[in-house]
């Protein structure tokens, strides 16, 4: 073994070991990059699998660095990115008591539980301050059966697929006790009274928003997974509108693409200064429950993030009959108010090139069609608690004048009264000290929550 490892080596053979070692870095490096860069239309994907392994070795340091930095840490995945750890609060806080100011009805709550590191779904009685119902189903068990479509690779996170990660994002529970769920990007399933599966729509995937059609079935944002126009990039989000009836079929989808293309609005999707992959990113469908001066029964309000644009759509003939770009900012929510009012949930983001930022608080705006006049009711009390999130978040308005404010990248939950004072206060916060991320809460009226109730007492479960 010694004469092995001393023997000489002539030159010329040491000199072949080096140029042969800096070809062959030189060729694992270009390998790794192609797959840095992903598919073909980027200049990617030419080695498939021996790609996967260049790319694979070349990331074991940095995972061996991330890895080591978390021995003994709590997994932060689901932690609220934008939350304060020194934060004394935790848990709901009651400024009043609960059914102040006439306040009633439920409150749908969908949070990630740090203690349990999963996400749970809870009904409170606004009324009490009591939870009455939770629900902790196990998402992996929920999408053993899913066939995972191949037009679903570039768009769904299989990671995030587990009962660790998977979130139920704005769940809607029915009057028969049925619970209707989903993540971003996902399937969409609706469990019983009891618990069991009734039916799985995973044809597509679904995010953001779930909204009552009025007629038993449901408004949700889906994506157009199986076509794609020509010359148009495979990375570009195909946003759709959904309707899905009580049986889980998708009974209508109409591309936002199309919408834009046929209402003159091309420009604002495909501009000449460069292409964004996800250039309108619609996040909440809010239908439109009565006719009023403005608006008809049937139609949909629609809140486009990336475009700051909320627009008045009617699916009985296809056109925008309003739209408006601003005050707000990055917007998740729209909801309408009443015959003439619609509340905004302005995000107030924005990004400089320095990162995503908020000019000034998250804020709810309430925009006027009669006097086309913009006004935040709860600023100040909202500039108080400095309330921040970058993306999602919502609020829903009660017809005792209060109002839900789910800050979600700080793990927050506010109920104000119609004076802008706190009634209470939910911080996310579990036992190790970490807020976690919030699930898109939603009020439940009074009739509403005790039929659901006594559907889930009546089933015995």
């Amino acid at each position: 073994m010694e004469k092995f490892f001393f023997k000489k080596v002539d030159i010329w053979v040491l000199a072949l070991m080096l140029v042969l070692s800096f070809l062959g870095a030189t060729l694992f490096g270009a390998i790794v990059l192609d797959e840095e860069r992903g598919n073909e239309e980027q200049g990617g994907d030419h080695f498939g699998l021996v790609g996967d392994v260049a790319l694979a070795l070349a990331e074991v340091p940095e995972n061996a660095r991330q890895a080591l930095k978390t021995i003994g840490q709590p997994d932060q995945t689901m932690v609220a990115w934008l939350s304060r750890p020194g934060d004394a609060e935790s848990g709901w806080s009651w400024a009043q008591p609960p059914g102040s100011d006439g306040l009633d009805g439920y409150l749908l709550f969908s949070r990630y539980d740090g203690d349990q590191t999963r996400h749970v779904i809870e009904l409170i009685s606004l009324k009490t301050g009591d939870t009455l119902q939770t629900w902790a189903p196990e998402p992996e068990a929920l999408l053993s059966g899913v066939t995972r479509r191949p037009e679903f690779d570039d768009i769904a996170e299989y990671t995030l697929w587990t009962n660790a990660y998977f979130r139920f994002i704005h769940p809607y529970l029915t009057e028969t006790g049925e619970l209707l769920l989903k993540d971003h990007q996902s399937p969409l399933f609706l469990l019983s009274a009891c618990g069991d599966v009734r039916w799985v729509q995973d044809e597509t995937l679904f995010h953001h928003s779930t909204e009552s059609d009025g007629e038993g079935g449901f408004w949700i944002p889906s994506y157009v997974l199986d076509s794609r126009p020509k010359g148009l990039s495979q990375r570009f989000m195909q946003d759709a509108l959904a309707r899905v009836n009580a049986d889980g079929d998708v009974i209508f989808e109409k591309s936002l693409v199309d919408i834009f293309n046929d209402n003159g609005l091309r420009h604002l999707i495909f501009p000449a200064s460069g292409f964004y992959e996800d250039p309108i990113h619609l996040n909440k469908i809010e239908p439109v429950p009565d006719s009023g001066p403005y608006w008809e029964k049937g139609d949909l309000f629609l809140s486009f993030r990336s475009l700051s644009l909320v627009a008045l759509y009617r699916p009985s003939t296809g056109k925008i009959i309003w739209s408006q770009a601003g005050p707000w900012m990055a917007q998740h929510d729209v909801d309408v108010v009443d015959d003439h009012k619609i509340a905004v949930f302005n995000n107030n983001a924005y990004d400089s090139g320095l990162g995503a930022r908020i000019l000034g608080v998250s804020e709810t705006l309430i925009y006027d069609f009669k006097t086309d006049t913009v006004e935040s009711p709860y600023h100040d009390v909202l500039e108080k608690f400095k309330t921040a999130t970058i993306s999602e978040g919502l609020q829903d308005l009660t017809p005792t004048g209060h109002i839900i404010f789910e800050e979600e990248n700080r793990g927050r939950l506010f109920i104000f009264n119609g004076s802008g004072e706190v009634t209470a206060t939910f911080v996310n916060r579990a036992t190790n000290g970490y807020v976690y991320r919030m699930g898109w809460s939603r009020y439940i009226s009074k009739p509403h929550g005790e039929n659901a109730l006594e559907a889930i007492d009546r089933s015995g479960c």
